[in-house]
């Protein structure tokens, strides 16, 4: 896990944090507290901030590209919905997905140099990220 300082700053990893704060002799329960809160607040942040802007945008990529109603959308979202419970219950890891969808279509999803967004066509195998965070 990694805290960044600021948008576009360098970013610090919990660990680097803890560490800083140990030299700096804070108590190590102080520590183990500052730790809980900041990975609190990352989760927080990833649901708050990402979740529901890819649903809408995926919502609204169906909608416009297919003109898909109501109906279909919201089985499009469950969809989705459900491919991600496979990944947070552990039934299937975000590389196996991957995968998945290199073989069935030829495409790869993953994050850029500059974390914008990279989707490819007709990328080798061994050049699908092993990240499965």
């Amino acid at each position: 896990m990694w805290w960044s300082v600021a948008k576009n700053e360098m970013r610090y990893s919990l660990d680097q944090i803890t560490g800083y704060l140990r030299v700096k002799g804070i108590p190590s329960q102080m520590i183990q507290q500052i730790r809980m809160a900041l990975a609190q607040d990352a989760v927080q942040e990833a649901d708050y901030l990402h979740w529901d802007r890819i649903y809408t945008a995926f919502a609204l990529s169906v909608r416009r590209c297919y003109g898909f109603g109501q109906s279909r959308i919201m089985k499009c979202l469950q969809m989705v919905n459900d491919i991600m419970m496979e990944m947070g219950d552990g039934e299937k890891t975000w590389h196996e997905a991957m995968v998945e969808l290199k073989e069935e279509t030829g495409i790869v999803v993953r994050n850029g140099d500059d974390d914008r967004l990279s989707i490819e066509v007709g990328v080798e195998e061994s050049e699908v990220s092993n990240d499965e965070g």
